[in-house]
């Protein structure tokens, strides 16, 4: 069967299995971009779960909205607060769609988690009232363009099902493939081997997971498929089945399409008679892919899955100078401009108005109480005070800039330079959804030199980057000056930068170029007490051989965050810097 065919077959049976198991499974994860091809699977979704609510809404939903609110026209009236329902309550026992999910911001992703993890929504902190229910089940709409945009940690973790709708041709989609039929059997009866069950948790432990969940996930879904099946008992072809849904799509012609062996002249046995042929099927389909052939499919399926686990920092290196700056963009604290993150009672910035609806909100349920302070003077008008007063806060997130500082002095310059070369361009491939730049300053000889100012174009850093001598003596201190420079340049232009120094620390050129080790290490020194106190993180890379306390010591003037990579590659170093680009 084509890929694109088992793709659209898996899609058909992950919407049976949420028919089946409703918010038990959690959800689906539908990688699909906007088009005909996912209108037609959201279309079969909802007709097969016609009879439940289905609530849809994007990321930048309110928090009021989703968890519900004062109700300001019945507080008024009532004297005293009353919360509208929120839509989490409302999708209780129904279907939530999260549009554009893979852009879903941590608050938003924390609210669904909780509320998935207890089946119950509380409305705001103030709120007194009690708990409601919200057991809906979520698909989470991920349109990201490609693998750099994915769907948040704290969701991913909780659908049980993974869709990918990206292969799949208008022409298939309009096909008359059904979906499958209602379970001949509870699938609370089905049993799974202790065989099967024992391949599935050790292959889950040896992917690296991080909790029971995928286990259970993929217990769940295989009893539902042997029920769909009708069988009685879960086979290995109905495990791989749960592989590929919990997982998502995996190659299998690995296992399935194994190649034919030689023929021989042996002739062929006789063909059984046709009432036989039919039982010989069924009972040697469970063989196609044995319990070894399931472990190495779910380790290649978290393989292909998960990404590359960030680098541990030494401990205590928490960044001295680090205060938000060049992680995926600068927090400014008194934006006037933004995504809204909620109210305060405080103006964020200097003549910042009240926000009117949130202040009546505050200042509703008190009005019965300031009526009978005041007695009947001014019956009928509302009582706004000061401490009413609310204030919308806004979270502006500016651009980052990383700054490679790359030592090519010494006889291994071309290992470092290509390993720094690598490393641009992984992050480039990045840099595109972040709105990041990537700049190279690479020091040898008498001075240093940019190679590469800010950009997020992969081609001209190739180009910039294709020839690159190296060899000589070490000019740190002209890098740290051009680094500076750059540095404020790009704080000018309201980016955040984010500068990483691939050095020993040993200089022996001064800064006007002469051999001079003295003056060379004073005018560090100079330069880095600069750097420090610039509102920048600073990463020093110590790529010597084996790492000396020289260098610790110069990356404490730079306050910066000192790891030891003698071994450096290309991913190291991308992995390190993207732990800096999250948001935390």
């Amino acid at each position: 069967m084509a890929e694109s065919e088992t793709a659209w077959e898996d899609a058909l049976l992950a919407i049976r299995i949420v028919d089946v198991a409703r918010h038990r499974v959690g959800g689906i994860h539908l990688r699909a971009r906007a088009g005909p091809v996912r209108d037609i699977w959201l279309k079969r979704l909802q007709n097969l779960l016609s009879d439940v609510p289905h609530v849809r809404f994007s990321p930048d939903i309110d928090e009021g909205r989703l968890l519900g609110d004062l109700d300001l026209s019945r507080t008024l009236v009532e004297g005293k607060p009353v919360i509208a329902e929120g839509l989490l309550a409302r999708a209780d026992k129904g279907m939530i769609l999260l549009a554009m999910a893979e852009r879903a911001e941590p608050t938003l992703c924390g609210i669904l988690a909780g509320a998935m993890d207890t089946g119950t929504a509380q409305a705001g902190k103030t709120s007194q009232s009690a708990p409601r229910n919200a057991r809906f089940t979520l698909v989470a709409l991920d349109e990201g363009a490609d693998e750099t945009e994915n769907l948040p940690a704290a969701l991913s973790d909780r659908l049980a099902l993974r869709v990918d709708l990206t292969t799949v041709s208008y022409r298939i989609a309009q096909g008359d493939l059904e979906i499958p039929d209602a379970p001949r059997s509870e699938p609370e009866t089905i049993a799974i081997p202790d065989a099967i069950l024992t391949a599935l948790a050790t292959a889950a432990q040896q992917a690296g997971w991080d909790s029971m969940r995928p286990v259970i996930w993929l217990s769940m879904v295989s009893k539902i498929i042997a029920a769909l099946d009708g069988s009685n008992e879960v086979t290995p072809v109905h495990a791989s089945r749960a592989i590929r849904l919990v997982f998502g799509p995996v190659m299998l012609s690995e296992y399935e399409d194994e190649p034919a062996e030689e023929a021989d002249d042996t002739p062929p046995p006789p063909p059984p008679p046709p009432d036989e042929q039919q039982d010989n099927q069924d009972e040697s389909e469970p063989s196609e892919i044995d319990l070894d052939a399931l472990k190495d499919m779910l380790i290649a399926a978290e393989a292909a899955r998960t990404m590359t686990l960030p680098i541990v920092l030494p401990a205590g290196s928490a960044g001295a100078n680090a205060n938000g700056s060049g992680k995926a963009g600068a927090q400014k604290d008194q934006a006037r401009r933004g995504r809204p993150i909620g109210f305060s009672t405080r103006p964020p910035y200097p003549g910042a108005k009240p926000h009117i609806l949130a202040t009546l909100r505050a200042a509703a349920p008190w009005q019965r109480i300031r009526q009978r302070e005041r007695g009947d003077a001014g019956a009928g008008r509302l009582d706004i005070r000061p401490s009413d007063f609310r204030y919308r806060r806004l979270k502006d997130r500016t651009e980052s800039t990383v700054i490679f500082a790359v030592d090519a002095s010494g006889s291994t310059a071309l290992a470092r330079l290509g390993e720094a070369k690598g490393a641009v361009e992984m992050l480039l491939a990045e840099c595109y959804v972040r709105r990041d730049s990537v700049a190279v300053i690479a020091f040898r000889g008498l001075e240093a030199d940019v190679l590469l100012e800010p950009t997020r174009s992969l081609v001209r850093a190739k180009r910039s980057l294709g020839r690159l001598p190296g060899g000589g003596p070490t000019p740190l201190a002209s890098a740290m000056a051009k680094s500076l420079e750059m540095t404020a340049r790009v704080m000018r232009e309201g980016q955040s930068p984010l500068l990483v120094i691939m050095t020993d620390g040993n200089a022996n050129i001064a800064l006007d170029g002469s051999m001079n080790r003295k003056q060379a290490r004073e005018d560090v020194a100079a330069l880095a007490r600069q750097l420090a106190v610039l509102p920048m993180q600073i990463i020093m890379i110590d790529i010597s051989a084996r790492p000396r306390e020289s260098a610790r010591t110069f990356a404490a003037s730079l306050r910066a965050d000192y790891v030891a990579l003698p071994r450096t590659d290309a991913k190291s170093v991308s992995r390190l810097v993207s732990t800096y680009l999250q948001d935390r």
